[in-house]
């Protein structure tokens, strides 16, 4: 397919990213925005995500100092609407402006209008709110040709696009209903029936993308995925969304120089929707042609907080239950408020996004539990550390549920700085120290990195079963006091230890930092 995202063009992100999208230019060019969320469909699944992800786009925008915005929600966000709006703005803007457009909602895909004009033989839609296949509501749907014939008559300036929504594919892994409602951005349909939009012209389904030098994307993920909303600060998002807001604000600034460039945008928000999707989501960044020069000044990056304790559910609960009390930084929540589930009856632990992450043993104690709360705590801070200067860790093949006995193994890459020290979360909140091990006859082992050399490591699928967290940080030398700290707590549930030990050791430190989840099963 063509339309909002090249597959060839996505093979060739590591190569396009040597360009400078956000160079300085003489004069100061303007910004604009076109913000959409919907939630409220008359008849399709509603969502719960897509107005907190354009609420926050839009406020990130203003923020930087956007010189206009608009923002169109739920039923404002019409076919009538979104259309006048780009024209609008494209009147408005002048030549070298940026004009940053972003959708979240339903996305789905129909046959080809124009035959032969897409490689897969689909169209590619957003659904807005009144949608349905039939008159009148299949008039509600905006089509990839139309997009790209949008984007082809404004090559007088520069677009950011970003469609936080699915086209198709499956989910990466299964999701457990205990964790609450499933909430995707898929809204499959059926035929159109009566057609009320214009057929395209074959000049306009011929349009290549690839062809408009103006124009960068992000899709939330690749094809063979769905875009799942996850809780993020007890809120449901799009991680897609979430991140670039936060780039907007100044997180995806590394250097702190006060802008952001290519590669800063597109490591901060691959990993950043990685790492806070658990490796569900793997977003598309694809500048098409030559990527545009554009100049985004940010602010400043606000601190996260750390501090705040864990939202826990306890359902089948013993009676008289007190396990609550028990626990240490731990808030009580319904489930659907929750960090984590714990279901008593059968031992189970569970994040709200539907893995299951440890198998306790029916009727466990609660230092048991303890452990793993403690564990989803040092993870949260890992995720806000990594965000600084993330460092690629991933699993091999893919981020599915592996199964006992087979082969995966680990990819580090992204490094700049020739010092590793890595450790294991396992599934039960042990800490497992790993390398630097410089004793080792595998000089994997050792904890030396080279400059664009990627470190692999193959491990095999055994119990206990559940979600492993390995962490990499790199440094320039190795962290002394790190290490020291690791060692002492290698083989023992103490997570909660770590947090503090590993907060102090990092402070003022130059570093990368990233992780992943294994996620297993018998």
């Amino acid at each position: 397919m063509r339309a909002f995202v090249s597959t060839v063009a996505a093979r060739t992100l590591l190569l396009a990213l040597s360009f400078c999208l956000f160079a300085a230019t003489g004069a100061r060019a303007e910004v604009y925005g076109l913000v959409v969320g919907i939630d409220k469909y008359q008849h399709l699944p509603s969502l719960a995500g897509a107005v907190n992800d354009a609420r926050d786009i839009d406020s990130a925008l203003r923020t930087m100092g956007a010189k206009k915005v608009i923002l169109l929600l739920d039923g404002e966000a019409t076919r009538a609407k979104i259309l006048q709006s780009w024209r609008d703005l494209t009147e408005e803007a002048a030549p070298g402006d940026t004009i940053v457009f972003s959708y979240a909602g339903h996305g789905g895909q129909e046959p080809e209008r124009v035959v032969g004009s897409e490689t897969d033989r689909l169209d590619e839609t957003f659904q807005l709110a009144g949608f349905q296949n039939i008159r009148p509501g299949n008039g509600e749907r905006i089509l990839d040709d139309e997009i790209n014939l949008l984007f082809a008559k404004a090559r007088h300036l520069k677009i950011i696009f970003l469609a936080d929504s699915c086209h198709s594919g499956t989910m990466t892994r299964g999701f457990d209903s205990r964790s609450g409602v499933l909430r995707t951005r898929l809204g499959g349909y059926g035929a159109i029936v009566d057609d009320p939009l214009p057929k395209p012209t074959e000049a306009t389904a011929a349009l290549n993308p690839e062809d408009l030098d103006n124009i960068v994307y992000f899709g939330a993920v690749r094809d063979d995925q769905v875009v799942q909303e996850i809780k993020i600060d007890q809120k449901p998002r799009g991680a897609l969304s979430w991140s670039f807001a936060r780039a907007l604000r100044g997180n995806a600034d590394i250097d702190k120089n006060g802008k952001v460039n290519t590669a800063e945008l597109a490591r901060y928000v691959t990993e950043s929707v990685r790492t806070r999707s658990s490796g569900r989501q793997h977003p598309q960044m694809t500048p098409r042609g030559k990527p545009a020069e554009i100049t985004l000044n940010v602010g400043k990056a606000e601190p996260d907080e750390f501090d705040r304790p864990a939202t826990l559910s306890i359902v089948n609960p013993p009676a008289n239950n007190g396990l609550g009390g028990e626990l240490t930084n731990v808030t009580l929540a319904a489930t659907e408020n929750a960090d984590l589930i714990w279901d008593y009856a059968s031992g189970d632990v569970l994040t709200s996004n539907g893995d299951v992450i440890a198998h306790l043993g029916a009727k466990a104690s609660a230092a048991n539990a303890q452990a793993i709360v403690d564990k989803w705590l040092l993870l949260r801070d890992l995720a806000q550390l990594a965000e600084t200067n993330p460092l690629s860790v991933r699993v091999e093949p893919n981020d599915k549920l592996h199964r006992s006995g087979e082969q995966i193994a680990i990819q580090l890459g992204g490094h700049n700085h020739p010092k590793l020290t890595a450790f294991n979360l396992a599934v039960d909140g042990t800490v497992q120290f790993i390398l630097p091990a410089p004793q080792d006859p595998d000089p994997r082992y050792h904890g030396i990195l080279k400059q664009g050399q990627p470190l692999r490591f193959p491990l095999k699928v055994v119990a206990p079963f559940g979600a492993d967290h390995l962490v990499a940080i790199a440094a320039n030398e190795q962290n002394a006091q790190l290490i020291k700290a690791l060692k002492k707590l290698d083989g023992r549930k103490a997570a909660g230890k770590l947090r503090l030990l590993l907060r102090q050791a990092l402070d003022g430190k130059t570093f990368q930092l990233g992780y992943t989840g294994i996620f297993t099963a018998n």
